[in-house]
């Protein structure tokens, strides 16, 4: 496996495409719930997802994480998560997603921080 660059990272990856194309669109979610309706969605630019991840990762550092903290994340399938996940790989901490069968078979490891 080759080692993890600057190049490679994904949170320098994520820098390098916002720098490049800032107006294109980062995510696109549906808002309407009404599946019989026709499809309502919210488009975010790469800037505007990262200026959510830059305050994330303030909050984060302000709340005390440091680089190379594991930082729980329990949550559904929503559009936040990617967001959280950046901004924990912005600061150097690392991003353990937690699902219940993971949490089961942990038992007693603890993360130092969950994000919910």
């Amino acid at each position: 496996m080759p080692p993890v660059t600057t190049e490679t990272h994904l949170a320098h990856v994520f820098a390098a495409t916002v720098a490049k194309h800032p107006q294109r669109p980062a995510t696109r979610i549906r808002v309407n719930d009404d599946l019989s309706a026709a499809p309502e969605w919210k488009v975010q630019t790469y800037r505007e997802f990262d200026a959510w991840v830059q305050q994330i990762a303030r909050a984060f550092v302000r709340d005390g994480v440091q680089r190379g903290d594991r930082v729980g994340l329990f949550a559904n399938n929503v559009p936040e998560w990617s967001e959280v996940d950046n901004a924990l790989l912005r600061i150097g901490a690392v991003p353990v997603p937690l699902v219940q069968a993971v949490i089961e078979v942990l038992g007693d490891w603890r993360p130092e921080v969950d994000a919910v």
